[in-house]
């Protein structure tokens, strides 16, 4: 999505995302085999966009009072509503937190992706990630 174009997209209530981890390459890191690379979490408007290698996260959705539960047994879709104004993105201030277990930690992306992306464009950020995947963060050992 780019800024000056239209893009129509369907939004339902409440708004369908999906959530989901992707390990870094093997083909990338074969030369340093004992470096620990992040795994990067994704979200995801669409379910084409959603790679075949994702794996689900544990964790939950939030945005404005509404908290969704992902038990980390699937990828999702996650039914989010997302309260807000008349012309205003609230999908911007979606935060996704993920508890990745013993041993991992996660960082959410700061500044939010979504938030610095409707700041800076404006619009509707839920256009731009149902045609565009976003990492929003990294699980790391």
């Amino acid at each position: 999505v780019h800024p000056g174009h239209r893009t129509q997209v369907e939004i339902l209530d409440p708004l369908q995302v999906f959530v989901y981890c992707v390990d870094p390459s093997s083909e990338e890191d074969s030369e340093d085999e004992d470096i620990d690379l992040p795994r990067m979490v994704w979200l995801a408007g669409n379910a084409a966009d959603v790679p075949e290698d994702g794996t689900p996260v544990a964790g939950w959705l939030e945005a404005g009072g509404d908290m969704v539960r992902m038990p980390g047994q699937s990828l999702g879709p996650f039914g989010l509503r997302v309260k807000g104004e008349e012309g205003c993105c609230k999908f911007g201030d979606v935060s996704v937190h993920v508890d990745p277990g013993p041993r991992w930690i996660y960082e959410a992306k700061y500044p939010s992706p979504l938030r610095d992306r409707r700041d800076e464009l404006g619009g509707c950020e839920f256009a731009r990630v149902a045609g565009c995947p976003v990492v929003v963060g990294h699980i790391r050992p």
